[in-house]
């Protein structure tokens, strides 16, 4: 049996938010379409949706996501990570990140991408002590240094954030050059 294909045309106030949302030479309308398989036709300012039923809903939703995300932002940079962090959402049925999964810090938006970050983010706000194991690599520091750039920003305390080796920091090895070499980029890169 075919499947019935589905229309829907979609309207947006601000051509600039939108040239965001579709991207240099319609990049990232051509990447959810890819990834969706509907076809994306914009013109002015508004994007016929057309494919699949259940699919064009799903473009509509990542549409409508990407076009709110980029209207609160401040900074429009985030508009190249955010297409395929809105895809993911909209696959995985998810709304994006909630309130208490991501950090704002001046250069951009820290988003928790995986559980186990989500949890820690939740964890880090809500604790005073928390301490972060696991392995190298799944964003740790990286989380600890946005949790704390996000509360100097909001004019707050920031707390501290010591990646260690297992028992002391002397012992550790990190593998960007010594404690220095690993805390260094990420505020520099926060800040």
């Amino acid at each position: 049996m075919a499947v019935k294909p589905n229309t829907i045309r979609m309207d947006f106030e601000d051509n600039g938010i939108l040239a965001l949302v579709t991207g240099e030479h319609n990049q990232n309308l051509a990447q959810i379409e890819a990834a969706l398989d509907v076809t994306l036709d914009s013109f002015g300012n508004s994007i016929t949706v057309s494919g699949a039923a259940a699919m064009t809903k799903k473009a509509q939703r990542a549409l409508e996501d990407m076009y709110r995300r980029l209207s609160s932002e401040e900074d429009s940079a985030a508009g190249k990570a955010l297409v395929s962090d809105v895809l993911r959402w909209v696959e995985a049925d998810e709304k994006g990140p909630a309130n208490g999964d991501s950090f704002d810090t001046w250069k951009k938006k820290i988003i928790a991408k995986t559980p186990g970050q989500k949890e820690y983010c939740r964890l880090l706000r809500g604790r005073e002590v928390v301490f972060g194991l696991g392995p190298a690599g799944t964003g740790k520091t990286y989380m600890a240094v946005a949790k704390a750039v996000e509360s100097l920003k909001k004019g707050g305390r920031a707390g501290r954030a010591v990646p260690t080796g297992g028992g002391s920091w002397r012992k550790a090895w990190f593998p960007a050059g010594g404690y220095e070499g690993k805390g260094r980029p990420l505020s520099a890169a926060a800040l």
